[in-house]
């Protein structure tokens, strides 16, 4: 009689709930997040939900939402024949929210674990329990009587043997639970940890509706949300000089939303809502003579930038034109290109949880043509540097990111693409190439050391050889220098640059050539510093 009393209150206590006082009902319904366009800063999420409304007025609470969202980007439409009254976001601190996703993972971790120990603990019980039998038999004391010497051999043998091989197994199952049990204190700690994290609350959408008959209609549900962002970064793979880039385009998402994002349908923009769309106005620059500044006869006054800014305006405001004309071989994305954004268009979902780790998004996949020179510096290291080159790179719609350099299956080191560069060719350098042999070295007897009057002569004669040892012609830029004068005390003369190009404002000497297959090239330079031999010593 207590049972059906206390479900009759129950029942009551429900109905009061859901019907208002004004006639209105109340229907509460959870919605499940389909699209995710995250930003460079910031995250839109688009929310989905289905349900069956009668005629009349309907507030339908649409709960379970991020206590993050901006409240100035919510948007809501409904299909059907139902317009919407009123929307309304409102914090519910009764009911948090707490971060399962990781937790059921960890959950189902500790529960195999406590499984395998306890079948190890099983298997370890038995092992003993064949010892204490074997170990209360090895004592035969008068028992030994009637057997022969050999079968008695045979019998500590086999005690021996049998022994020593429970033993083992025991010992193995020992370390096997000690690893486990390590991993069970660790997830037992984690878990912890996640249990004590303090429970944010949660945001409610209360929708307003009227509907003129019984209908079902669908919810979509659209806001801007802070607490995410993505970084692109690159993998460039080279498998010859002779072949195209394999450039996979990568993504690393962050978000801390409070809300976890189950296979969603992903889209990466490089959109920044966060910057003002607002045009800056100009403002008056004046100026005059001060006499309060004797240092200065004249100062610049402007309202649109700080004093500190020591008579100067500048300006860099570029736009990045995209093209959606991409070359190249393209896989598992689609790129959108408007005015001001690329959007890439992941197709297959993504499950993103709400805890700030990266995670890496596969974008796709790019082949693009280079071209391959190897540029040598053998002043400050022989070796040969193969840099490949990109033409045009602009045309596959690239963002500034880290790059991941691979040259034949082996990683070689890591660059940074800057798309703000204003020229038109993209360099990577692949490392070191060992089948090309460079050596410099000063020609003695045509290098001389002299002290004429007042004055020092030092002459310098220079040369350098690079050969060949590949199968296959390639296409060298090779660097020297000559000393540059700082001061009219110092005379540099050069006489010869071995067919070079040479910059006298920065005295560097560069070769362009092609070397064919097991050949050589010989370059010589030569140059004469003169000084005063009391102004110090030049020793190169």
């Amino acid at each position: 009689m207590k049972t059906l009393k206390y479900w009759f209150l129950l029942i009551s206590l429900l109905v009061s709930l859901i019907t208002k006082s004004d006639g209105t009902e109340l229907m509460v319904k959870t919605s499940e997040i389909k699209k995710v366009t995250v930003f460079l800063n910031g995250a839109q999420l688009s929310r989905t939900c289905s349900l069956s409304v009668p005629a009349g007025n309907t507030d339908v609470v649409i709960s379970n939402l991020s206590s993050k969202i901006e409240e100035s980007s919510l948007q809501v439409k409904a299909t059907g024949d139902v317009i919407i009254m009123s929307v309304k976001l409102r914090t519910n601190y009764l009911d948090k929210r707490q971060n399962t996703f990781d937790r059921k993972q960890l959950e189902a971790q500790l529960k195999a674990i406590n499984k395998q120990e306890k079948e190890h603990k099983m298997l370890k019980a038995v092992y003993e329990g064949e010892q204490g039998v074997l170990l209360a038999n090895q004592n035969l004391g008068s028992e030994t009587e009637g057997f022969t010497a050999k079968q008695l051999q045979e019998i500590v043998e086999y005690h021996h043997t049998k022994l020593l091989d429970i033993r083992s197994k025991i010992l193995e199952l020992d370390l096997q639970l000690e690893s486990l049990q390590e991993q069970i204190s660790t997830l037992t700690k984690q878990l912890n940890e996640s249990a004590n994290v303090e429970k944010s609350p949660i945001n409610e959408l209360v929708v307003s509706i009227s509907a003129k008959k019984e209908c079902t209609t669908t919810f979509l549900v659209e806001y801007y949300i802070n607490d995410a962002h993505w970084v692109p970064f690159y993998d460039a793979r080279v498998e010859d000089v002779n072949k195209p880039i394999e450039l996979s385009r990568k993504a690393q998402v962050y978000q801390n939303t409070g809300e976890d994002w189950d296979k969603v349908q992903l889209t990466l923009s490089s959109a920044n809502p966060q910057l003002s769309g607002s045009k800056p106005e100009l403002y008056p620059t004046n100026i005059d003579f001060v006499a309060a500044e004797p240092m200065r006869n004249m100062v610049l006054q402007s309202q649109a930038m700080d004093d500190s800014e020591d008579l100067q305006i500048k300006e860099d405001v570029k736009v990045q034109k995209s093209s959606s004309n991409i070359k190249g071989r393209s896989t598992d994305f689609m790129v959108k290109p408007s005015a001001m954004r690329l959007d890439f268009v992941i197709e297959n979902p993504y499950t993103i949880p709400s805890d700030n780790k990266p995670y890496t998004v596969a974008i796709g996949q790019l082949s693009i043509p280079a071209i391959y020179e190897y540029q040598i510096v053998p002043k400050l290291d022989p070796s040969a540097f193969i840099v490949a080159r990109i033409t045009n790179w602009d045309q596959y719609d690239l963002l500034d990111g880290t790059v991941n350099l691979y040259f034949q299956q082996t990683y070689i080191g890591k660059t940074f693409l800057n798309t703000k560069q204003v020229t038109d060719t993209l360099g990577f350098s692949l490392g070191r190439d060992p089948f090309i042999v460079t050596t410099r070295k000063s020609i003695k007897e045509f290098s001389s050391d002299e002290t004429i009057g007042s004055d020092r002569k030092l002459l310098r004669n220079w040369e350098i050889t690079v050969r060949n040892t590949k199968r296959t012609p390639v296409t060298i830029t090779l660097e020297d220098q000559v000393p540059i004068s700082q001061s009219r005390d110092v005379d540099v003369y050069v006489y010869e640059t071995g067919g070079a190009t040479y910059n006298p404002k920065t005295g560097k000497l560069t070769w362009n050539f092609t070397l064919e297959p097991s050949s050589s090239k010989q370059f010589t330079f030569k140059y004469r510093v003169k000084y005063p031999k009391s102004k110090g010593t030049y020793t190169e």
